[in-house]
């Protein structure tokens, strides 16, 4: 029996490019291969070109998809090599998650799109300047079929999900800077414990901001003691969100009731965790930084760098 990889997910989007967009480093190494069959001296370009080519970024091209009102949708990223290129899109916006060092190179995808139409044109990226080359042309995203239950509309399902997207990207930033504020009071703690004077009101400064943190973290994600062995919590900001994203994150009938209260329930106890987040990241950690610094503590990432 034959058998394949299954075709692509979405809408496949086909170009050709007559000729490769080439870095100079290649342009001069073509140029110095003719020298060469033709038994010519090769110069040597000088230091500074060499310079210039290590950090040349390599030329791209861009695909780039709007809707019909012209909102930018989605960027892909595509070869810019000659030949025929296909590059699908999976009819998804792009992931609003925070990026991060391992996930900078990804390119992840969001929340779906409604059914309508949608234009997509190609550009290509050279030295930073961008050329359009060719669009747009048009891409009609329909369902596959009709449910069998009236549900939202596809523009409040939309705007459903925007706001869900925008609460899940919320959180996983403040989840990162979270993490970032205990590495600093940690770094704070091994500072002042290099620091060449007695113990005191700096070593309970340390430990109350400790204990805040862990609060958020636990409004945020739960008892740590009962996650480390999977008892349940009580809902937590995470766990309202992930049950309306995994509940109408893939589904095109939209919100029901019990998602639309879980969403507004998630926010309103968000907003007061990140202003108690805000409160301790923005004033009480530089402060205390400030305090260790003064008092001739080690240096760390937060206070200013030495020296006039």
């Amino acid at each position: 029996m034959y058998v394949a990889e299954n075709p692509p997910f979405g809408a496949v989007i086909t170009f050709y490019l007559k000729d490769e967009i080439k870095t100079i480093k290649q342009i001069r190494q073509e140029k110095e291969k003719q020298l060469k069959n033709e038994d010519a001296d090769i110069p040597f370009p000088g230091w500074e070109k060499l310079d210039e080519e290590k950090q040349q970024q390599k030329p791209a091209l861009w695909l780039t998809i709007e809707d019909a009102e012209g909102n930018v949708i989605r960027k892909l990223k595509a070869p810019a090599k000659s030949g025929f290129q296909r590059v699908a899109w999976d009819l998804r916006y792009p992931s609003v998650q925070p990026v991060s060092k391992e996930s900078a190179e990804e390119d992840r995808s969001g929340m779906l799109v409604m059914p309508g139409e949608y234009q997509v044109s190609l550009s290509k990226e050279v030295d930073g300047e961008v050329t359009e080359l060719a669009g747009p042309e048009s891409i009609m995203v329909k369902p596959l079929r009709e449910g069998a239950l009236e549900g939202p509309s596809h523009e409040e399902t939309l705007a459903f999900w925007k706001n869900v997207s925008e609460m899940q990207r919320a959180i996983s930033a403040l989840n990162i800077s979270l993490n970032k504020a205990f590495e600093k009071v940690n770094l704070a703690e091994s500072s002042l414990k290099n620091a060449s004077f007695k113990p005191g009101v700096l070593n309970q400064e340390i430990h109350d901001l400790k204990m805040k943190l862990i609060n958020i973290q636990t409004e945020l994600s739960g008892s740590s003691s009962k996650n480390e062995i999977g008892e349940k919590n009580p809902p937590t900001i995470g766990d309202r969100i992930s049950l309306v994203a995994m509940g109408t994150a893939n589904s095109t009938y939209g919100p029901t009731q019990t998602h639309r209260e879980s969403l507004g329930i998630a926010t309103e106890e968000f907003a007061d965790v990140k202003r108690n987040f805000e409160q301790i990241a923005e004033e009480e950690i530089p402060q205390l930084l400030k305090k260790l610094n003064e008092a001739g503590a080690p240096w760390i990432e937060g206070m200013p760098v030495p020296g006039n």
